[in-house]
Formats: structure tokens, sequence, C-alpha cells
């Protein structure tokens, strides 16, 4: 084991480092946060866009559910589609993470940001109701955490917004045990599968 500078190691280090990445056009996309300019449409997100755009021309709710395992591009797909529709036809989106938003109220202090305790539940589903008077997504991420169903009951009874829910659980839904939520719901079902290694290598071809 040799001993050497450690200076001139890391900078030589650096510069053998930059050798070997100089194929990668655009680091970024490697980040857990990055979100592409454009994207693959696979059929999945065919649906997906077909729902969006009948609850856009004929002003009827068309609730989804997508199902995929950790990386199959559900949650990513849902946010870039919302927000082309956020800056195509200015409808507005909420994202929540129910891991960590898990019960109904949370969710609507969420999308409000009325966060204090000093505002009382029923004022934030006045406010909550409020925003959501008009055309609005919600996508409600790793949604088989919620501990209760007044959200998706109430969102579903007394506003105009379109869910798209997420979940790694196939069975979340048909293990569901409140039929008048259900009967609201009335979801498309769509399974997102793994990409192949093509769909992999095209992706990287055009972001990385």
């Amino acid at each position: 084991m040799a001993t050497r500078n450690p200076k001139s190691f890391m900078e030589a280090k650096i510069k053998a480092r930059a050798m070997e990445t100089s194929n990668i056009k655009n680091a970024l996309v490697f980040n857990i946060g990055y979100t592409p300019g454009e994207i693959l449409i696979r059929n999945e997100l065919e649906k997906v866009t077909d729902d969006l755009a009948d609850y856009v021309n004929l002003d009827l709710p068309r609730h989804i559910i997508i199902y995929g395992s950790k990386g199959s591009g559900k949650t990513l797909s849902a946010l870039i589609i919302a927000k082309a529709l956020r800056d195509t036809k200015s409808i507005p989106y909420f994202y929540v993470n129910v891991r960590e938003n898990p019960t109904s109220t949370k969710i609507y202090r969420n999308i409000t940001r009325l966060h204090s305790k000093g505002h009382e539940v029923e004022e934030v589903k006045n406010r909550f109701d409020s925003m959501l008077s008009g055309k609005a997504i919600i996508i409600l991420d790793e949604v088989d955490f919620l501990q209760d169903y007044d959200a998706l009951y109430h969102i579903t009874r007394h506003t105009r917004a379109n869910f798209i829910l997420l979940t790694q659980k196939v069975y979340w839904y048909k293990d569901m045990n409140d039929e008048s939520v259900k009967s609201s719901l009335q979801p498309d079902h769509i399974v997102f599968h793994e990409y192949s290694s093509d769909e992999i290598r095209e992706i990287l071809e055009n972001e990385g």
C-alpha cells in the first residue's frame, strides 16, 4: 500500500474519473429528483392520458389507480402529465405522499397548507373544497398507507378533482372494505410494468 500526497492524489482521481464519465451528456438524469423534459410514451401511459383527456373534454372525473413496483416510472409519469395539464390547460395539481401523510386530515392540511393546529378540521375542509371548485388533479402516492377513506369519499363526492392513485400493492383496491368509496371512485386500473432493457437504453440515450 503506497503513500501519496492527498492533494495530488485527489487531483489525479478527478481527472481519471472525468475521462471515464465523459460520455455522460447530463449527469442530472441520475439525480433522484430529476424530471426530464421528455418522457418515453409507453402503452400504459397512453391509457392514463386518454382518461385525463376525457376529464378535460367531458368535465367528468376519470379516476385512475396506477400499480407498479418501485422504479416502474409511475410517480414520474403522473407528475409529468399533471405538470403538462397545468401548463397547457391551467389545471392545478396537488401531490401528496401518503406514507408521510397517512390520514385524510393530513392530506387536507397538506393540500391547503393549513398545517397549524389553530385551524379546525372543518375550516381546513372548507378551504379545501374552495380550492377544488374547478378541475384539479390530485396525486396520492403510496396510497396503500392511507389509514382512513374520508378523503377519497369526500373528494369524489364533493369536488370536481380527478384522482391519480399510486401503489405497489396490487390488491389494495380489491381489499378495500368500504363499498361506498369504491362506488364513488370506479377507477381505471393501470399496471406499469418495469422498464425493459430496450426502454432503459432509449431513456439513457436520450437523457444521459
